[in-house]
């Protein structure tokens, strides 16, 4: 191809056609499915191996305990499965209940990020670059993630904005951390419900979702029931944050029409739920939203 070149001599305007110089091409458009498809195939890839590498790969953890570690983990389940039931007025939770449970995390709890199996280890990378790929792609084309953009409560309520939804790399991170509970510490009936929350925590906030999944690992560690996020209950609560963002609520209650407690918010965007208080003294079951 030729291209012109426009040369201002004294006033008069030259314009000469010189062969062989190439105009610059656009860069061609990429497909998004093709991306898309790429990292669904090597996301199915890594998930089938993990789920084959994590039982063995467990096993061997569990039978390289000392009598020491495992009479720690013994001592701190009986101290939870104590709290489930009889709840507790003890002070500093966090040194004495969760720092524990997360000591026993780390004795259990296999870390994908740092398995040593080449093939484990291949697809988790394959899986992270062609993820990579589409968020890249995903963001160049202007493309707006939010799962929740264009849903509604029952009562026709919008959902308010996530501050920060879930790439395909955060979604491929909870469903890693809920397929290692899985298959390491959970009840092998506590899989379906493991992987539903997985998916409803795709739908809610980054922050709001290890809230939801941190809690699980503490369930599944101490030996109790899975639990599954409520997409519309967080969108509940998160409406409550901006009306306290914006001053027109304080703590639990606020000053706005239906909104002045927890159960009227409920009711207004036609949820179910119970308030939820860390340490309840009377020992009454609590729900979370």
């Amino acid at each position: 191809m030729s291209r012109l070149i426009v040369i201002v001599v004294m006033g008069c305007v030259l314009i000469s056609a010189m062969p062989g110089l190439a105009q610059v091409s656009k860069p061609e458009p990429v497909d998004l499915s093709v991306l898309e498809k790429d990292f669904e195939n090597a996301r199915a890839d890594y998930f089938d191996r993990l789920q084959n590498y994590l039982p063995a790969a467990y096993n061997q953890r569990f039978a390289a305990l000392t009598d020491e570690q495992l009479a720690e983990i013994a001592r701190t389940r009986r101290l939870w499965q104590y709290y489930t039931v009889h709840t507790s007025k003890t002070n500093e939770f966090q040194k004495n209940f969760l720092d524990p449970i997360d000591a026993v995390g780390e004795m259990l709890l296999i870390d994908p990020e740092r398995i040593e199996d080449e093939q484990v280890k291949q697809a988790r990378t394959e899986a992270i670059h062609t993820g990579q790929a589409l968020i890249d792609a995903q963001r160049k084309a202007g493309i707006d993630i939010d799962p929740t953009k264009e849903m509604k409560s029952p009562t026709g309520r919008p959902y308010p904005a996530l501050d920060q939804p879930h790439t395909v790399l955060d979604t491929l991170e909870l469903y890693e951390h809920s397929l290692v509970l899985a298959h390491t510490v959970a009840p092998p009936a506590a899989e379906p419900v493991l992987m539903e929350n997985a998916r409803r925590c795709s739908l809610i906030d980054v922050e709001e979702a290890r809230f939801v999944m941190y809690g699980n690992q503490v369930r599944m560690l101490i030996g109790t029931v899975a639990w599954v996020a409520d997409p519309l209950t967080t969108a509940c609560a998160r409406d409550h944050s901006v009306d306290r963002k914006d001053g027109k609520a304080s703590g639990h209650n606020s000053t706005v029409p239906g909104k002045e407690t927890f159960g009227d918010r409920l009711k207004l965007w036609g949820a179910k739920g119970a308030s939820e208080g860390a340490g309840a003294a009377l020992g009454r079951s609590i729900s979370v939203g």
